[in-house]
């Protein structure tokens, strides 16, 4: 005899009681459900029917239950496996093997059937818990069904696009891992298919856990490619982790992307700015990208592009990081050297770094031949320089810049190889075959080979003056003499000339074009060699040789030409070396201040900013003795950057400008808190939101500055009003979505000026037994100093800085007032606005607040 309703609707019932209690019985419950939905779908399609009624009822219950409840969560689970163990079992009968194409329904159709039919109606409810249940449920059996017939199908892709612009995140989550299965079906290309909603979301979907689950949903091809490398700059650290732990490893052979793609993900992932996202790379690129490639170390640099390459250098120290075994497996016999590429080349220099860096020498002295033995690869490489193609030499080129680099890292111990490196060296610096980069690699070994800086200086001179000397000058110094003497006027006009910046080139380039120039270019290549040795050396020295006739002869003879001539680049390559000779002599950098502020002034672009640097270094190097005996001083300094700061439409120029005027403020050289209010403007200025390097600069230098001393505080303080003003009336015409508000920009400053987040704060309250300088009096109330210039502005603003202005009065934080006189002169100038009456009532009860408080603390 057949079980009666009600004993169905108790065993359905207490299936369910005990399916909430935990996951580790769902397996035995399943199979005793099954037993009596089998049993009463024998008895007939009523009885069956009202087994599924009682089974969507207890379903229905656990709708309304919150996102977190974990009884909700084991019912949905064990809905999906039961729908899952149901259509398993009648796949395996044999009489579905047997009329498996005439079969159209079954128990488990019938079910799905019915519980689609009554939960899609549920997902325009106003309940965000049933929504986001019913969309758990849908989740998990589409997920265990391998087909579903058209109408069902039509239904369930129709709402599920509804709910992927449900407000609630949590929704959306479960709608895309729903909708996933609906990508490969679209029918209607003109309407938002799933997959262009999928590609919204991923880029647009303001939630992060929306944004991850269709990175990790949506179809991998070449069309959606794009838009999921892209998600490694996601803002959201997890996603960015996902990107290079799961999803660019399931996309298979990295070799399918482009060498560009490539150079993207490791440059993004390696350079992430978490320690996880970092590892995710790094895992990635020395476990899965080095299996595609059959763990050949060589063809996975080959896929990078290493002479090309800005991220390879990182990727392979990532690499042994991760890989040690390979660090202490890897060879380099005689074959390796004979054969070298630019590839294996990298390699051996990538892991030379590393040992040197974790202190592997042992493995070092192991496997890095001797320096004899590799200057005889040297010798191989540039003897095949000559005869080589332009693509060739660039191989080869590279190839001795990674064996040089190798050999930069050696102590020289080798006596033999260390005379060859030398002879080497002194051979070919002077070729003009060689980029700058290279010569500069060969110039820093050659200091290391002769340790005596003096002998160094002497050799490398000779090299120089050897070189100057085959321009033939002696034959037409009479006319360089002449040249040399006339007015400052035809030098003002060198400077100035527009022409002569855009004819500016660079010595590859004049390289490259070596066998069809005239007399005149050769003449250019070789003073630019010659300006080019001078800076390495000036550059890695320390010691002044003011007295060294060879040293007198190049400055007066090579660079102060140099600075003199017409030609673009020579003239900003001959400053270049001025500058650094400045630094090495006190005496000629106050001599040639002039000359450096007049190129600032009246020199082209790439002039001015080399400028810049140059004056910037000088200041740093001797602080205020530059100004002895000179005919500049300070103010005049301090009033010529802030002229550029506020008048060039440059951007690479406005940033170097700021970085310098910021470099000396924090050593505080700079102390005219006119440059600190220009400063704050041109960080808060719309049109310098699109210069990057010049926001990144005033991000750290503002707080920095402002934090680091008592003074810097005050000299905020005494232009926060004026700034305040100035910045209300650039904003005054822009749209409120193009700028940030200036209550926000006031909160901000108003921060900076904080006494509390002083450096050593603690430190400086301590040393009580010193009696009060004026300037730490002053920042104990700098907030009412800053109050009294509130008050002062609000006279004299519109409506809109007034309101703000009154606002901010009532957010400083001032809890006693050394300085009576200062809070009873602040009371006077709040009674004075009060009785004018021409203020609003939202003003007057901001300035009556701020008047109460005040008078509390005098009063206390």
């Amino acid at each position: 005899m057949g079980l009666t309703k009600g004993s169905i609707e108790h065993n359905i019932r207490q299936h369910f009681s005990d399916a909430q209690v935990s996951t580790a019985t769902h397996r035995k419950l399943v199979n005793s459900l099954l037993h009596i939905h089998e049993e009463q779908a024998e008895r007939g399609l009523e009885e069956e029917i009202e087994f599924i009624k009682e089974f969507l009822r207890n379903i229905f219950k656990i709708l309304p239950l919150k996102k977190k409840e974990p009884t909700a969560d084991r019912i949905i689970k064990f809905c999906a496996h039961y729908i899952q163990h149901i259509q398993d079992k009648i796949k395996k009968s044999e009489k579905y093997k047997q009329n498996e194409d005439e079969l159209e329904e079954t128990i488990a159709s019938r079910l799905v059937r019915s519980l689609f039919d009554h939960l899609l109606p549920g997902l325009e409810s106003k309940d965000k818990y049933v929504r986001l249940r019913i969309c758990q449920i849908i989740t998990l059996v589409i997920n265990c069904m391998e087909e579903i017939d058209d109408d069902l199908f039509q239904l369930l892709k129709k709402a599920l696009e509804k709910r992927l612009r449900d407000k609630e995140p949590s929704i959306r989550v479960q709608a895309v891992i729903a909708a996933s299965r609906f990508q490969n079906s679209e029918e209607d290309v003109n309407r938002d298919s799933i997959k262009k909603i999928f590609l919204h979301l991923i880029q647009h979907d303001s939630n992060a856990e929306v944004r991850r689950s269709v990175i990790l949903n949506l179809e991998k091809n070449v069309e959606t490619l794009p838009f999921i490398i892209e998600r490694a700059r996601d803002t959201d650290s997890i996603n960015r982790r996902t990107i290079f732990s799961r999803t660019l490893p399931e996309m298979g052979d990295f070799r399918q992307l482009s060498i560009g793609k490539r150079e993207k993900i490791l440059r993004w992932g390696l350079k992430d700015r978490n320690d996880q996202v970092k590892k995710a790379a790094a895992k990635m690129f020395s476990t899965i990208w080095i299996e595609h490639v059959n763990n050949n170390l060589l063809e996975l640099l080959e896929r990078l592009d290493v002479i090309n390459s800005k991220i390879a250098e990182d990727a392979m120290s990532s690499f042994f990081s991760m890989r040690i075994d390979v660090v202490k497996t890897i060879t380099f016999d005689d074959d390796f050297w004979e054969n070298i590429t630019p590839e294996s080349a990298f390699l051996v220099r990538c892991w030379n770094d590393f040992c040197i860096k974790e202190r592997y020498t042992h493995l070092l002295e192991e496997k890095i031949p001797e320096i004899s033995q590799l200057a005889l690869y040297i010798e191989k490489i540039l003897e095949n320089f000559e005869n080589s193609t332009d693509e060739n030499k660039q191989e080869l080129e590279f190839i001795l810049e990674q064996i040089l680099l190798t050999i930069k890292t050696t102590d020289f111990s080798d006596e033999m190889g260390r005379k060859k490196i030398f002879n080497i060296l002194q051979n070919n610096i002077p070729n003009f075959i060689f980029s700058e980069n290279l010569i500069t690699h060969m110039v820093e070994i050659f200091q290391k080979i002769v340790s005596d800086e003096r002998t160094y200086v002497k050799l490398l001179m000779e090299i120089i003056l050897d070189l100057y000397d085959s321009l033939d000058i002696r034959t037409n110094k009479n006319k360089d003499d002449k040249e040399d003497t006339k007015s400052e006027d035809s030098f003002v006009s060198a400077v100035s000339s527009q022409d002569n910046a855009a004819s500016y080139i660079s010595i590859d380039s004049i390289i490259k074009r070596e066998t069809e120039e005239t007399s005149e270019n050769h003449k250019t290549l070789i003073i630019f060699r010659c300006l080019h040795l001078t800076q390495v050396m000036l550059e890695n020295i320390e010691k002044n040789f003011q007295n060294n006739f060879e040293f007198i002869e190049i400055l007066h003879n090579l660079i102060i030409p140099s600075v003199r001539s017409h030609n673009a680049p020579i003239r900003e390559k001959g400053l270049r070396c001025l500058g650094l000779y400045c630094l090495l002599d006190k005496k000629l950098a106050k001599e040639n201040l002039v000359l450096f502020c007049h190129c600032l002034v009246k020199g082209h672009d790439s002039l001015k900013i080399e400028a810049i640097k140059i004056m910037t270094d000088i200041f740093m190097c001797y602080k205020y003795d530059i100004f002895d005996d000179s005919s500049t001083d300070l103010h005049s300094i301090q009033l010529l950057y802030e002229q550029i700061l506020q008048t060039t439409s440059n951007l690479d120029i406005m940033a170097t400008a700021v970085e310098a005027v910021a470099k000396l403020m924090l050593t505080s050289f700079f102390d005219d808190p006119k440059l600190l209010k220009t400063l704050i403007i041109l960080y808060f200025h719309p049109e310098t939101a699109s210069n990057l390097h010049l926001r990144q600069i005033l991000a750290y230098f503002i707080p920095a500055y402002c934090y680091s001393l008592p003074k810097n505080q005050f000299c905020l303080q005494k232009i926060f009003v004026p700034a305040l003003h100035k910045l209300s009336q650039i904003f005054e015409n822009l749209d409120d979505n193009e700028y940030i508000s200036f209550s926000q920009i006031a909160l901000q400053m108003m921060d900076w000026i904080d006494p509390k987040k002083l450096i050593n704060c603690g430190t400086l309250k301590s040393q009580s037994q010193l009696p009060p300088s004026q300037e730490t009096k002053a920042n104990e109330d700098i907030y009412l100093y800053l109050a009294r210039d509130i008050c002062t502005q609000i006279a004299e603003s519109y409506s809109k800085e007034k309101r703000t202005l009154c606002s901010l009065l009532n957010k400083l934080h001032i809890t006693y007032a050394t300085d009576e006189e200062l809070a009873h002169s602040i009371q006077e100038i709040i009674n004075t606005l009060l009785e004018e009456n021409t203020l609003d009532t939202f003003t007057k009860n901001s300035l009556n607040k701020f008047s109460n408080s005040l008078y509390k603390i005098h009063k206390n």
